[in-house]
């Protein structure tokens, strides 16, 4: 999937930890195609920019049946292999502005 990334997880990961290295992967790919805007890093703000669910095996989007994961959850424990990054439009800044703009997306999107 184009909107997708794979990463090797950290048994020792908790979900926000994963989000925060998720979005560096992420981050590197935008830059690598020239993107105008990049997802916001924050580790402070990631409940505020983003959701994470158990994503479906097939499809890689968000289970509706499950309600977004606990930022404080251990991955080891939860014991899925596949999650959703779910982005709000908010979570997107203008490369080097720091200011908001509007995704080319909805409002909140799998994109991994």
């Amino acid at each position: 999937m184009a909107n997708s990334i794979q990463m090797d997880l950290l048994s020792h990961y908790n979900i926000k930890e994963m989000v925060v290295d998720g979005l560096d992967h992420f981050n590197r790919r935008l830059k690598e195609v020239s993107a105008e805007y990049q997802l916001r890093d924050d580790p402070d703000a990631i409940k505020d920019f983003y959701n994470v669910c158990i994503a479906s095996k097939k499809s890689f989007k968000p289970k509706d049946d499950y309600p977004p994961l606990s930022l404080g959850s251990s991955v080891k424990e939860m014991k899925y292999v596949h999650y959703a990054l779910c982005v709000f439009s908010t979570a997107f800044a203008k490369i080097n502005s720091g200011t908001s703009v509007v995704a080319p997306v909805s409002s909140a999107n799998s994109v991994g």
